[in-house]
């Protein structure tokens, strides 16, 4: 998933939602939009260990022991590193547009 901005729908609702008085008590609440659709980095995830769980259980060996566990723990390390380095880059560039 992946944050939206603020839609103007959003922002008013915010803005009712920061100072609601009920009498005794006051609200105070934000509403914030995020998308349905997987990231790219959720979609690899994904993918990867589904062909890993594939991999392993066609060739008939545990996911807990045997060779197909160490290739999913090198795999997960693979993927969690490349997590790693987008976001970095994401930051960057958002850093770079300020």
């Amino acid at each position: 998933m992946k944050f939206l901005e603020d839609t103007a729908l959003l922002a008013s609702l915010n803005n009712f939602l920061s100072r609601v008085d009920v009498g005794e008590c006051i609200v105070k609440g934000r509403a914030e939009a995020y998308t349905c659709k997987l990231s790219k980095v959720e979609t690899k995830l994904s993918r990867s260990v589904e062909h890993e769980f594939n991999t392993t259980f066609a060739a008939g060996m545990s996911p807990t022991g045997g060779p197909g566990a160490q290739n999913y723990f090198h795999d997960h390390e693979q993927l969690q590193q490349q997590q790693t380095e987008e976001t970095q880059q994401q930051q960057q560039q958002q850093q770079q547009q300020q």
